[in-house]
């Protein structure tokens, strides 16, 4: 292992400093802070996954400690020939792009899914999730092969007649968005004292020229939604290392988190849960969703308009809708019998598996490059390393947990695995500078998923909205809030007759004021200068 010491280390410090191009200064310490910014991607393609339709969907070359290629963006090691298989079936999935009408396998053709829209956000799934490779999170400048933000170009793709929002044309360099609207509107775009939430698709099928001739409905009112402040912004979020995640039992979850709770920064925390088994959900910002197949269902139909067996029917259609069926569906061939149920795979199924088994990112100095397109994977330098002691004693860790242990698990790398998400995958209120309004089952308009670091060193945008692409602002300015700004959640009261009697529920109100991590970073601005930029530098090397 590579470690950085002596003259060595300052002439790195030195280097860094000279060579960042993002610095912020330290509200209460006067530090000026520099994000080194992520580390680079790359352009060399480590090899190409084949379709059924002639295309090739790409894998970019990461390179993790051990030198293997592909840390991010790779199957797990000891998949079996037959699950590595379906893996890259899965990215091929993945990677191919979505039209209203498709192709059936073996035929040739660029846009192979079928079903896009009637409203949609992108095409594709590898177009929301490519930095730094396949399966990861939002693109921009540094992402292979990026060319500008894709949610400007598929706005007009086949002649269709949508205005790309504002804030979209705005960020020409991404990161890619979802929007919802945190209160409903009437017909004039003004919004009312509803809670909405949903997402609204930035665009329409309508005047494509796959598209059924009589569409005909129109896109959200975007200009009204942000002249009235009623809209607010997600980001997607990198996939690698899901398997772990998912594995993780229940009750280690909550026991880790009661292990938390004697702290002493006032941080609280609590699970999301699915309303159906009461089961901990644990993926999204929110942490609303089970399981990555959910989450790969709904996105399919949120995010591409595509119909599945998880989420059978059009959102807001119109006269869009072309077909009355479920369009990605797991299908029987002509082999199966009663004891050999022998299926074609859904879309879904092949692209959750493949989130599934993708490998989790390798933690590598901050000053790893990439001569020849290659990156490099250095060790972690002694500043790196400190930042690691400082993040804990700055009590960062009490919400991102450094390690977890998967339960028992039929995939070998998966079974009884120590990993390493610096998350607890538990909901935090975080103060109103963070606040959108939300609310996704018992996570409230102010509560966010404590998101996992691994990956950080590499991720050029930030927070739910990618409002940034500074780790010093996501500490300094967006992990604190005032304690005079307060969330006030009222639950409904409920009266009822049950078996002849009548039955009282009161209503129910929580307050939170400010942020739970107000005090850790108290304690981050605490430390010496020297030890605030190397928990920075340690989290560009995760």
């Amino acid at each position: 292992m590579f470690i950085s010491k002596g003259p060595l280390l300052n002439c790195l410090r030195i280097f860094v400093a000279l060579l960042c191009c993002v610095s912020v200064t330290s509200a209460q310490t006067g530090c000026v802070l520099k994000d080194p910014g992520p580390r680079p991607a790359g352009n060399s393609i480590h090899y190409n996954v084949p379709d059924q339709n002639g295309n090739l969907i790409p894998n970019f070359t990461q390179q993790s400690q051990n030198g293997n290629f592909n840390s991010s963006g790779n199957a797990l090691p000891g998949l079996t020939l037959n699950q590595f298989n379906f893996w890259e079936s899965g990215m091929a999935k993945f990677g191919d792009i979505a039209s209203v009408v498709g192709a059936p396998p073996g035929v040739n053709n660029p846009e192979p899914l079928k079903g896009l829209g009637p409203r949609f956000n992108g095409n594709s799934c590898f177009m929301c999730h490519s930095q730094p490779s396949i399966g990861g999170s939002s693109p921009g400048q540094g992402t292979p092969q990026f060319n500008g933000n894709p949610q400007i170009t598929v706005a007009s793709a086949h002649g269709a007649s949508n205005l790309v929002p504002s804030f979209v044309q705005n960020r020409p360099n991404g990161p890619v968005l979802e929007a919802r609207f945190p209160r409903t509107t009437d017909s004039t775009g003004t919004p009312l004292n509803v809670l909405d939430g949903s997402v609204q698709q930035l665009y329409t099928i309508k005047g494509r020229t796959d598209a059924p001739p009589t569409c005909n409905i129109t896109q959200p009112n975007f200009p009204a939604a942000v002249t009235n402040n009623n809209v607010i912004f997600r980001v997607p979020t990198p996939t690698f290392g899901m398997g772990f995640i998912e594995t993780v039992p229940d009750n280690t979850l909550v026991a880790n988190l009661l292990a938390n709770a004697s702290n002493t920064f006032g941080v609280g925390g609590h699970l999301n849960t699915n309303g159906n088994d009461q089961t901990v959900t644990r993926f999204g910002w929110k942490a609303q969703n089970a399981s990555m197949l959910m989450f790969t269902g709904e996105a399919s139909n949120v995010e591409m308009g595509i119909t599945n067996e998880l989420f059978p029917f059009e959102r807001r259609a119109g006269d869009c809708a072309s077909n009355t069926t479920p369009e990605d569906f797991t299908t029987p061939n002509n082999q199966t019998i009663s004891t050999n149920p022998v299926v074609v795979a859904s879309d879904i199924e092949l692209q959750s598996f493949f989130m599934f088994a993708n490998t989790a990112p390798a933690q590598c100095d901050f000053s790893s490059q990439a001569p020849n397109g290659i990156p490099q994977c250095l060790g972690l330098s002694t500043a790196a390393v400190d930042g690691k002691t400082q993040f804990n004693a700055a009590g960062c860790n009490t919400c991102h947990t450094p390690t977890l242990t998967t339960g028992p698990s039929i995939f070998t790398d998966l079974n009884n695995a120590t990993f390493s998400p610096f998350s607890d995958f538990a909901l935090h209120h975080m103060g109103s500078k963070l606040a959108d309004g939300v609310t996704q089952g018992a996570a409230g308009p102010d509560e966010f998923r404590t998101a996992p670091l691994w990956g950080a060193g590499q991720r050029l945008f930030f927070l739910h909205d990618g409002r940034t692409n500074n780790l010093v602002d996501v500490i300094e300015q967006f992990h604190t809030s005032p304690t005079t700004d307060c969330v006030k959640v009222t639950g409904v009261g409920e009266t009822f007759i049950l078996n002849g009697q009548t039955i009282t529920i009161p209503a129910a109100a929580s307050t939170f004021c400010g942020s739970e991590s107000n005090a850790i970073v108290t304690r981050f601005n605490q430390l010496t200068c020297t030890q605030q930029q190397d928990v920075i530098l340690f989290l560009r090397s995760l």
